[in-house]
C-alpha cells in the first residue's frame, strides 16, 4: 500500500476547509481522554469513521497508532471550535464520500471493511489526490487535507510526542556552576 506516500502528500495542516485555527496550533489542545468524554461536533458514526481512517493512515505497529493518540477526539474538538458551518459541512460531506467510495469498491462502509478493502480505498484516495495536483487544482485535495489533520493531531498528542518522537522536556545536561568565559557571554532566549 502507498500509506507512506499518503503521509508525504501533506507536510502538515493545509489550507481550505480542513484548516485549523492558528490559536489552536499556537497554544495547543489537550485531548480529553476521560471515559465520560462526549463528541462536540461529530455523531458516533462519523467519529468511528474518522477513528478508522486515522488508524489506517497511522496504524499501530511497534509504536502507538492514531487511535492510541485519540486523534478522532482531537479532530472533533477542532471541527467544533475552529471551523465555520460551511467548512464543517464540507468536511462531513467529504468523509461521507470516503465511506461511499468504500461501499462502491467493496460493498462495505469503511468502518466495516477488512484491511484489504481499506488499502484499496486508501490507494484510490491517493490516486485522486495525485490527479488533483496534476490538474493544477487550487487548494488541497480533500484526502490530502484529512491526512494533514491526522498527522497534526497525532504528532501534537502526548502519545505521539513522547512515544514516537524524541522527547526531552529539558534537553541538554544541567551544569550549575560553569565559568562565563567558557560560554563566551550571556545568552538570550
Amino acid at each position: 500500500m502507498k500509506r507512506r506516500k499518503a503521509l508525504q502528500l501533506s507536510a502538515g495542516i493545509i489550507g481550505g476547509a480542513m484548516a485549523i485555527g492558528s490559536s489552536a496550533l499556537m497554544y495547543g489542545c489537550k485531548t480529553d481522554s476521560s471515559s465520560s468524554w462526549k463528541p462536540a461536533f461529530l455523531d458516533k458514526g462519523q467519529l468511528d469513521l474518522i477513528a478508522e481512517l486515522a488508524e489506517t493512515i497511522i496504524p499501530k505497529t511497534d509504536t502507538p497508532g492514531a487511535k492510541d493518540a485519540l486523534v478522532h477526539r482531537f479532530i472533533d474538538a477542532q471541527l467544533a471550535g475552529f471551523l465555520s458551518q460551511d467548512d464543517q459541512l464540507e468536511f462531513t460531506e467529504g468523509i461521507k464520500g470516503i465511506d461511499e467510495l468504500s461501499k462502491s469498491i467493496g460493498g462495505k462502509g469503511f468502518v466495516d471493511a477488512d484491511q484489504s478493502l481499506r488499502e484499496k480505498v486508501m490507494d484510490a484516495l491517493i490516486e485522486d489526490a495525485d490527479k488533483h495536483y496534476a490538474a493544477l487544482n487550487d487548494g488541497p485535495a480533500p484526502f490530502d487535507a484529512l491526512v494533514g489533520m491526522v498527522k497534526n493531531a497525532f504528532f501534537r498528542s502526548e502519545v505521539g510526542a513522547k512515544q514516537v518522537l524524541k522527547y526531552d522536556p529539558n534537553p541538554g545536561e544541567y551544569i550549575g556552576c560553569y565559568p562565563l568565559e567558557k560560554v563566551g557571554g550571556t545568552w538570550a532566549l
